[in-house]
Parts: C-alpha cells; sequence; structure tokens
C-alpha cells in the first residue's frame, strides 16, 4: 500500500508567507497600539507639558503608519530586486532606526521645545526603537520569502 504524498512545507504550516502588504498592515496595527501607549505613558509619567509635539497623538499615528508603509514597499522592492531581500531589509531597517535617533536627540536643547530634556528625548527615541522592533520582528518575520 503505498502512502500518499503529502507536503510538508514549513511556510504553510507556520504562517510565515504572507503577503508584504498583509503583513505590513499587522505591523502598522501593532506598531501603532504599542507606540500610543508608550507615548501616553511618557506624557504622563514625565508630566509633560502640552505643546511637545513629537509625542501627540497625531504626531505619533502618521509617522508611524508612514515609517511601517515605507518598510513594507522597501521590502516588497528588495523581494523583487535582490538575491537575499530578508538580510538585506534586515541591515537596512536597523541602520535606519539607528538613523532616526538623530530626530530626537536633535531636540535636546533646542529652543522651539524647552521641555525635551533627556528623559523626554529618551522617551522620544523609544517610539523609534518600538516602531523598527515591530518591522524587524512582524514585517521582516511574517512576509517570508528568500532569506
Amino acid at each position: 500500500m503505498t502512502v500518499p504524498y503529502t507536503q510538508t512545507s514549513t511556510a504553510a504550516t507556520d504562517n510565515h508567507d504572507v503577503p508584504v502588504a498583509r503583513a505590513t498592515a499587522e505591523t502598522a496595527v501593532v506598531a501603532l497600539v504599542v507606540n500610543v501607549v508608550v507615548a501616553a505613558t511618557g506624557v504622563a509619567v514625565l508630566d509633560i507639558a502640552d505643546g511637545y509635539d513629537p509625542l501627540t497623538l497625531t504626531s505619533v499615528t502618521v509617522t508611524t503608519v508612514l515609517a511601517v508603509t515605507a518598510s513594507g514597499v522597501l521590502l516588497a522592492v528588495l523581494r523583487r530586486r535582490t538575491r537575499r531581500p530578508q538580510t538585506v531589509f534586515r541591515v537596512l531597517v536597523t541602520v535606519g532606526a539607528l538613523a532616526s535617533l538623530g530626530g530626537p536627540l536633535s531636540l535636546l536643547g533646542s529652543d522651539q521645545y524647552p521641555q525635551a530634556t533627556g528623559q523626554v528625548v529618551a522617551w522620544t527615541a523609544a517610539l523609534h526603537l518600538t516602531t523598527a522592533a515591530a518591522v524587524l520582528a512582524i514585517l521582516a518575520t511574517r512576509a517570508g520569502g528568500r532569506r
């Protein structure tokens, strides 16, 4: 008696091969929820006065969604243009996250944001790092593809 052939593809069983657009949307939702909580907690804990734009709901929402969407577009392009898109993507996201810390760091001593103390800037930088972590943990993993 012969046993019928059954496919045992890991991509089919471990749920890591979803379209880039879907993985991008999933990442955006998670990153946005985490960033809103982090920003709200920072405003409450550090007693940040109104007017510190980097931690407003609008700013956090727009920048998080734009960063994740840009990451999804980058991954889609890399999947079509490179032999090892996941590796290149992970490196670029890491470098981009580190470079993005220049934004919050530039607020130190700013006349525009006098409330930008070291603690406030560190909290703002945490938003950049949580977004990058979500992109690396969810988008890079869920979108599958060649490593």
